[in-house]
C-alpha cells in the first residue's frame, strides 16, 4: 500500500466534520497528514493537533474514496495513541454540558441478572441513562421466548477511542450480543461478539416505517443491514469528539434534521441520541429498539 498522501483532497467531500466546518484541520486530508508528521515526530501532539485527530468520528467514508489506497482512519488511531496514556482501568465520563453524566467501573467477574442463553451486554451509558429503553429490550426477548442474561459492565469506549483498552465484559469464546453501538465498535474484534440488530435480523427482521429516517452507525453499516427506505450516516459519536464544542454537534445535527426533512429520526447510537434530545427536544427522535418493540407488540 502507498504511504504517501498525494494531497490530491478527494477525501475530504465525504467527510461530515470537514463538510460542516471547511476546515482541513478537520479533514481527512488534514487528519492524514498531522498524524504523519506526529507519528515520525516532527511535530509535537499540541491542542490542536490533539482536537483534529480526535474530531475524527471512525465512519470510514474516507478510505474507499483515496485513489492510492491509504488507511486514514487508521493513520488517525495510530497518532492517537501516541498521546493517549494506555490504562487497565475505565473512564469516570461525564458530559454535564449536554445533561448527561455516566460512570463506567473496571469490570470485575461475571455481574449478571437473568436467567438464560442468551448474554446481553447493553453498556454503562444503556444502563444508566436508558433503562426504559433497556426495559423494553427485555419485554421484547421475553415475548419472543429468548432466555437472557444481561451483563452489567462498562466495556471503557470512552478509552478505547482514544487508543486505551478496552475491558472485556465475558470471557473469551463466549458468544454474546452488544446493544451499544458504541461498545460493538470496540469490541467487534473479540472472539464471539455479535450486535443485537444483526440478532434481531436472524428472529424478527427490523424494518422501520415509511416516516422513518434510520441514522445509521458504523456498527450497522459494517454488517451490511437494511432497515429503512431511508438511511443517513451518522456523523459519529459526537459527544466524545466535541466535547467542549457544542456548536460544532449543533451544526452536525442541524444536517441530520434537514435530511430528515420533517420525517421521524430513529437513532442506532445512544450516545447520539442522548446528545440530540438535549439540543432539539422538540424533534421527534427514538431509539431503533423503541420501534421493534412497538411493531414486536403490535404484532
Amino acid at each position: 500500500m502507498n504511504e504517501r498522501c498525494v494531497r490530491c483532497g478527494k477525501c475530504n467531500p465525504v467527510c461530515p466534520t470537514y463538510r460542516v466546518s471547511g476546515n482541513e484541520l478537520f479533514s481527512p486530508r488534514g487528519r492524514y497528514l498531522l498524524g504523519e508528521r506526529v507519528l515520525s515526530g516532527k511535530i509535537p501532539a499540541t491542542s490542536d493537533v490533539v482536537k483534529s485527530l480526535l474530531s475524527c468520528t471512525d465512519c470510514y467514508l474516507c478510505n474507499p474514496i483515496c485513489p492510492v489506497g491509504l488507511d486514514i482512519v487508521e493513520m488517525v488511531h495510530r497518532a492517537r495513541e501516541t498521546f493517549f496514556v494506555r490504562d487497565e482501568s475505565c473512564s469516570r465520563f461525564s458530559l454535564s454540558g449536554f445533561g448527561i453524566d455516566y460512570k463506567g467501573e473496571k469490570y470485575e467477574g461475571k455481574m449478571s441478572r437473568g436467567d438464560g442463553s442468551v448474554l446481553l451486554f447493553p453498556g454503562c451509558l444503556v444502563i444508566d441513562s436508558f433503562g426504559d429503553t433497556l426495559e423494553r429490550l427485555t419485554e421484547l426477548l421475553a415475548c419472543l421466548d429468548i432466555p437472557f442474561v444481561i451483563i452489567d459492565a462498562c466495556c471503557n469506549y470512552p478509552d478505547w477511542f482514544k487508543g486505551g483498552k478496552i475491558c472485556l465484559p465475558v470471557e473469551e469464546e463466549t458468544e454474546f450480543y452488544v446493544v451499544c453501538s458504541s461498545a460493538y465498535i470496540s469490541l467487534k474484534k473479540d472472539a464471539g461478539v455479535r450486535y443485537f440488530l444483526s440478532f434481531f435480523e436472524d428472529v424478527f427482521p427490523v424494518r422501520l416505517p415509511d416516516n422513518a429516517v434510520f441514522v445509521q452507525e458504523e456498527a450497522s453499516r459494517s454488517l451490511g443491514l437494511i432497515v429503512a427506505d431511508r438511511q443517513i450516516s451518522s456523523p459519529g459519536d459526537l459527544l466524545l469528539i466535541f466535547q467542549q464544542d457544542s456548536g460544532m454537534v449543533h451544526l452536525l445535527f442541524e444536517r441530520l434534521i434537514q435530511q430528515a426533512r420533517g420525517d421521524v429520526l430513529v437513532f442506532e447510537s445512544f450516545h447520539n441520541l442522548a446528545v440530540f434530545r438535549s439540543l432539539f427536544p422538540d424533534v421527534h427522535s427514538y431509539h431503533i429498539i423503541d420501534f421493534i418493540h412497538r411493531e414486536v407488540m403490535e404484532s
